[in-house]
């Protein structure tokens, strides 16, 4: 079910076409849900391309930011709590 959710999210909203800045998102959440609760599930980080503040998770470990979140940022810490927040739901 996620899978194809993930397909309708990039699809909808594409993905923000900065190959670091995807690789950034990605790596740290994958730091993340190695220590989470479900280590083992094939988590999926991404930044959408999308000017509104917000994140949002789909079910089978899809998690999305938008480019909106990443301006208003100002620390991977805070990067971090929004992921964080999103994948416990």
């Amino acid at each position: 079910m996620g899978k194809e959710a993930d397909q309708e999210a990039v699809a909808a909203y594409g993905l923000y076409p900065d190959p670091k800045i995807q690789a950034y998102v990605n790596e740290l959440g994958q730091r993340l849900a190695a220590e989470s609760e479900r280590p083992s599930l094939p988590w999926s980080f991404k930044v959408v391309d999308d000017p509104a503040v917000n994140a949002f998770a789909l079910p089978g470990g899809y998690i999305y930011v938008t480019r909106g979140i990443m301006a208003h940022l100002r620390s991977e810490a805070e990067l971090a709590g929004v992921m964080g927040t999103r994948s416990a739901t």
